[in-house]
Parts: C-alpha cells; structure tokens; sequence
C-alpha cells in the first residue's frame, strides 16, 4: 500500500460509536490571525486540533462532535474565532494554554490574538490574591503610582546587596526586587542573602518610616518555587518575583501558595510576543494565573515595543475580568525619573514605575529613589 493510500481517511471507516457527553453550554474564544489564502480551511484544521485531535470523518454525530470538538464561530479575511466547550478547559490554567496555544501554535504564522472568557472560567483560575488594591494597601500607596527598582548588578556581595537595597528602601520606594538575574550564584546564593537582605529593609522602614516591600527572585528549579517563596516570607520579604517566561505562567501559583504577592517579570517573554498579543501575554494571563503586579516593557526605552501594544497591557491588567482583583502594571524596560510626568499622562496613575540602572546613574540611588518619590507625589 503507498503511503498516499495508507494516509487515506473515507467517511464511515472505524467511525467511533456515539457517546453520551453532558456540557453545560458554556463555551471561550480564541480568535487568530491566520496566514494564508484559506482561512476556512485554517479554522476548520483548529477546531480540530484545539480539541480532539482526532479526524472529524471519524466522528459519530454524537456528544464528541456537538459538545467537545471545537466549534468555528467567526471567518474573515486574515482571522478566525473558534469557541470550546468550558469544560474542555475546566479549572486549569495549563489546559487552557494547551487548548489555545499548544499543537496549533506548531502552525507557522498563525497568531493569538484574543481570548474571550466567560465569568465561570476567570473564577475557576487561580488569580491574583491581593492585586492592585492589595499592593496599594501594603505600601501605603492609597492613589498615586507605585515606585519599584531592583537590587543589581550580579556579582554583587550579601552585605552590598542589602546595603543597597536599605537605601532605596529609605529613599521612599514602595518595592524594592531583587534583579531576575539573581539565583544561586556563589557570591550570594538565595538561602544566605534573604534574610539579611530582609532585616535591612525592614530596618531602613523602621528609621525612615517607609513601607517598603522586599521582593526576591525565585529564579530556580520549578520544583523549589514554593519551598523558596515561603523561606523568602519567613524572612520578612512582602512579595515574590517569577519569571512565567521561563518556569512557565503556573510558575506563578506555586509561588502564590506561600500568601506573598506574586510579581510577574517579563524575561523570555518576547518569544511569546512575537505570536500571541502582548495584551495577553503580559496582563490576562499573569492574571489569571495568580501575578498581583505584571511588568511589562513601555516605548522609548531599551527594547522596540509599540505604544498601541503597551496601552492594551495596562487595559488588561486593570480592566474588568469577571470578579478578578486587577493587578499593578508595572513600566519598566529602561526609564528614568525625568520620564514620570510623561508616563503618568499616558498610562494614568494605577502604574507601577520600575526604574533600574537611572537610580544608580548618578553614585546615590538613595537620592535618586527619593527623587522617584517626589516625581510620583507631584
């Protein structure tokens, strides 16, 4: 038999019995930009492969084909919308990812573009714990916009570390991160630097009556991200950072379950942005998956990113998502201070603004952080 022949499915052959498959009725969308002359043949091929991955021609008109198979809603010109039962996702943030963007993100050229969800599915997500409100709660920051830098550059010592972060926490910063670059390096592994790191921001709050919050990387095994984030609590940190990009978005849930705020970073999250809406990538599903504070990259800084773009990532972190908290977008890839009235005219003031290597520009990032703090409260 040729292997064209042996390929061959005929209507009727090996048809699977019908199949008694209850659904409540409830159904997502994806919507794609697809590439090439023939979008109804595209959203036939994801119905498919979203779903059963499975020959329609061997499906029996029952249950499986009605209820479980995708179903083609909306063909355009260069997109489609294709819609899934709920319960094909049900309460789980991987298998809505391996519906959306599994097999079929193996298509070249196809690209995510939007995802409704009904209020059942945005419940059934992990989602954020505290949020906006909640970061705002902790760092006394009741309306204006949150102020963030990290503690940098790798190779630095324990002592300098916490030294500096010490004086960026007196200088009036509401949260001060480690650098995502921070792991287990000798010259500070994550078990020996926590705690001093923790007891001089704590001390540097005491004298300056600053509410500064403590932020590790958790920047290691995926199976280590909940023993580290409770050590990172224990030692008096008020918030975790994870890099979804890397350890993957249910990264984030792990982190979460030591009751700290969870702070999305956006590292390795280009590949996905390349393919699937930045709005996605880094606000829904942060969101969903558990990050009170997303950062994202804004225009004229070190990386090429479009104004369009970064105005839809700070609408699908704030906007409404059922009865999800929003979450704190957070500015960041390369700004500076003289930056923030232009930054707040644009993105408005429920932002967080992370400002790295300008507070250490001039040798006194104390003074640069309490310049931060005064640009934030004009």
């Amino acid at each position: 038999m040729s292997g064209a022949a042996a390929g061959m499915v005929r209507e009727g052959d090996g048809v699977l019995a019908p199949t008694d498959v209850a659904a409540s009725g409830l159904r997502l969308t994806a919507t794609y930009a697809v590439p090439g002359p023939d979008p109804v043949a595209t959203a036939a091929w994801l119905a498919e492969e979203m779903t059963v991955e499975f020959p329609t021609a061997l499906l029996a008109d029952d249950g499986i084909r009605g209820e479980v198979l995708g179903r083609v809603e909306v063909v355009a010109a260069d997109t489609v919308t294709i819609s899934v039962a709920v319960e094909v996702v049900g309460a789980s943030l991987t298998q809505l990812l391996s519906v959306v963007w599994g097999n079929v993100a193996l298509a070249p050229g196809l690209r995510l573009i939007g995802l409704g969800l009904p209020a059942e599915v945005v419940a059934a997500m992990p989602g954020p714990r505290v949020g906006l409100a909640g970061l705002r709660a902790a760092t006394g920051a009741v309306t204006r916009p949150l102020t963030m830098s990290a503690i940098k550059p790798l190779g630095l010592p324990v002592d300098r570390l916490a030294g500096m972060a010490a004086d960026l926490a007196a200088g009036g910063l509401d949260i001060v991160k480690e650098d995502q670059s921070l792991a287990d390096q000798p010259w500070a592994p994550f078990a020996d630097r926590i705690g001093p790191i923790g007891e001089a921001v704590a001390a540097a709050n005491d004298r300056a009556g600053t509410q500064a919050l403590y932020a590790p990387s958790l920047n290691g095994p995926v199976l280590e991200l909940p023993r580290r984030a409770g050590a990172a609590r224990d030692a008096g940190a008020g918030a975790v950072m994870v890099q979804p990009g890397i350890s993957g978005f249910p990264a984030i849930e792990a982190a979460a379950g030591a009751g700290l705020p969870v702070i999305a970073h956006p590292g390795a999250l280009g590949a996905w942005t390349d393919r699937v809406a930045p709005a996605l990538v880094h606000g829904l599903l942060p969101r969903l998956g558990g990050a009170d504070c997303s950062v994202f990259i804004t225009p004229g800084g070190r990386f090429d990113v479009s104004a369009e773009d970064a105005q839809a990532i700070v609408a699908a972190c704030t906007g409404p998502l059922g009865d999800a908290p929003a979450i704190l977008p957070a500015a960041g890839g390369g700004i500076t201070v003289e930056r923030v009235p232009e930054l707040r005219a644009t993105y408005g003031d429920d932002l967080c603004l992370l400002i790295g290597g300008d507070l250490h520009r001039h040798g006194d990032p104390g003074r640069r952080a309490a310049a931060l703090r005064a640009a934030v409260e004009a």
